[in-house]
């Protein structure tokens, strides 16, 4: 598990980039589990004595490390720490929790309909549904959504994942395949892929004027 430091108001002596390995960390038993793990006092704990050492170097006296899950993988985990001697409570815990479970969904106007937006919100995913205004009833997304700068940004970038299969199918000449077995389609997807993504780091590399 690599420490990466993203915030704090006060000075803190943890080296940015080390590493300690899964089974030596609280960071790595929160992604295993995928539970939220409490260190209430690290001069008592005896499980992950590296990290701890960490941790009371830097003055951190209770910290609380939840998982950073994404939709197709396990990112890591997410820790936050405190200097006062002062346990977390229910609530703290419970707004920590939805600062990192946040999950948001981007899908066509097909899906604005109010089942599928209720559902989206049952299961504590923010629809980003572009809105279909022309449905009878009109849109089933309101402004507890749409009024996000996050929906807007989530619809002008969803654009970019059509550019990548309009590239494949017209500058790679892969609306028709002219190739025949699995193998030999595989192979040739690979490679036209291969090279939008050198095009696009192509584009990325270059400097501004």
């Amino acid at each position: 598990m690599r420490v990466s430091l993203v915030e704090t108001s006060r000075a803190v002596s943890i080296p940015v980039g080390l590493e300690i390995s899964n089974d030596e960390s609280p960071a790595g038993l929160a992604w295993r589990t995928q539970r939220t793990v409490v260190l209430d006092d690290p001069t008592q704990d005896t499980r992950f004595p590296t990290a701890n050492r960490v941790f009371l170097d830097s003055e951190i006296r209770r910290v609380c490390l939840m998982p950073l899950t994404a939709a197709e993988r396990r990112l890591g985990a997410v820790a936050f720490g405190r200097k006062e001697e002062v346990g977390y409570t229910d609530s703290e815990l419970e707004l920590l929790q939805k600062a990192t479970s946040g999950v948001a969904l981007a899908v066509d106007k097909g899906f604005d309909t109010a089942n599928f937006v209720a559902e989206c919100r049952h299961m504590q995913v923010t629809p980003h549904v572009a809105q279909n205004d022309k449905r009878r009833g009109g849109s089933a997304l309101d402004e507890r959504t749409t009024r996000h700068e996050s929906y807007r940004i989530s619809q002008r970038k969803r654009k970019r994942i059509e550019e990548c299969f309009g590239w494949l199918k017209t500058i790679a000449l892969l609306r028709k395949v002219r190739h025949r077995g699995l193998y030999k389609v595989d192979w040739v997807f690979t490679f036209a892929c291969a090279a939008y993504n050198l095009g696009r780091l192509r584009n990325l590399s270059v400097q501004p004027v």
